[in-house]
């Protein structure tokens, strides 16, 4: 069972991507593997971050901006 701290990532990636209403409406089993790989592959980026930097307020926006390049 994912921890409280995980699933609130979750959701909040999801919603950065775009997938939060589908999730909502579907459940989780609803992503393609490509959707479930980038959120997985997002939030293991973010926990690498919080361990090496006190700038993580920067990180979303860095994200976003990266997915639109």
């Amino acid at each position: 069972m994912a921890s409280k701290k995980n699933e609130k990532l979750k959701l909040e990636i999801a919603k950065e991507l775009g997938l939060l209403e589908k999730v909502q409406k579907e459940g989780w089993k609803s992503l393609s593997a490509k959707e479930t790989g980038r959120i997985g592959g997002l939030m293991a980026k973010r926990k690498n971050w919080d361990k090496g930097s006190e700038c993580t307020a920067i990180l979303p926006m860095f994200m976003i901006f990266l997915q639109k390049t």
